[in-house]
């Protein structure tokens, strides 16, 4: 027979283990778009569309390719 004390034991583990899987989720998903934007400045920056300091001047494009 189990306790209301120890289902809420239960039901406490279970929520902060569904708390924790939300949080690894979006530190995923987070790391994901991270990554997609470090790969996309990294091709603008090939393409000298994005300038770094001491770099020189950018070329003059009406629309990137």
């Amino acid at each position: 027979m189990t306790t209301y004390k120890q289902e809420s034991e239960e039901h406490k583990s279970t929520k902060s283990l569904d708390a924790f899987e939300d949080i690894f989720e979006r530190a995923q998903h987070n790391r994901k778009t991270m990554k997609q934007g470090r790969d996309a400045v990294s091709v603008f920056r090939l393409l000298g569309l994005i300038k770094d300091a001491n770099c020189g001047e950018l070329r003059k494009w009406d629309k990137i390719p």
